[in-house]
C-alpha cells in the first residue's frame, strides 16, 4: 500500500516539474535574450562558491570533487525540501530552472545542445524529483516501509553516480 503512495507522490511531483518544464520553455521562448542575460548573472553566484567555469586545463581531481559535492549536497537538499513538505512547488521551480538554463545555453555558448547535455539534464531532474518525492514520504510514514526507503535511496545513488560519471565522461573524453 505504501508503494502506492510513494509512487502517487512522485507522480504529482513529477508531473510539476514537467508544467514547470513547459512553462520555462514558453518563459525562454518570449524572454530570449533577458533569460540569457539573467543566467549570465548566476556566474556571480557559482564565484561565491568557489565555482569557476569549466576550462579543460582544470585539475580532474577539483572538477570532480565539485561535480560530487555539489551534486549530493543539491540531492540532499531537495530530500530536505521534500521532508518539509515543498515538493510540488520545487518540483515546478526545477522543471522551469532546468528548461531556462539549458535553453539559454544556447544562445551564451553559441552552438545547439548536445545530445549528451539533455541526457545528463533529465537524470539529474529525475533523482532530484525522486529525492524530494521520497523526502514528502519519509515524512508522513517514517519508517514504516523500510524496503520502499532502501529500494529508493538505492535507485537514486544509482541515478546520482550515473550522472556525476556521465558529466565526467562528458567533459574528460
Amino acid at each position: 500500500m505504501r508503494f502506492k503512495e510513494y509512487h502517487k507522490i512522485l507522480g504529482v511531483v513529477f508531473a510539476a516539474a514537467v508544467l514547470g518544464a513547459v512553462i520555462g520553455y514558453g518563459f525562454f521562448y518570449l524572454f530570449e535574450q533577458p533569460a540569457a542575460a539573467a543566467m549570465e548573472k548566476f556566474k556571480v553566484l557559482q564565484g561565491f562558491f568557489g565555482i569557476r567555469e569549466f576550462e579543460p586545463a582544470m585539475s580532474i581531481v577539483y572538477v570532480s570533487a565539485v561535480i560530487f559535492l555539489g551534486n549530493l549536497f543539491s540531492t540532499f537538499g531537495y530530500f530536505g525540501l521534500g521532508w518539509l513538505k515543498a515538493s510540488l512547488p520545487m518540483g515546478f521551480i526545477t522543471g522551469f530552472f532546468l528548461s531556462v538554463f539549458l535553453f539559454t545555453g544556447t544562445i551564451r555558448h553559441g552552438i545547439a545542445i548536445p545530445i549528451d547535455v539533455y541526457v545528463l539534464v533529465t537524470v539529474e531532474a529525475i533523482y532530484r524529483v525522486m529525492a524530494l518525492s521520497l523526502g514528502e514520504f519519509f515524512q508522513k510514514n517514517k519508517t514504516r516501509n523500510k524496503r520502499l526507503v532502501w529500494g529508493v535511496s538505492i535507485t537514486i545513488g544509482i541515478l546520482f553516480l550515473f550522472g556525476v560519471l556521465y558529466e565526467l565522461f562528458s567533459l574528460y573524453v
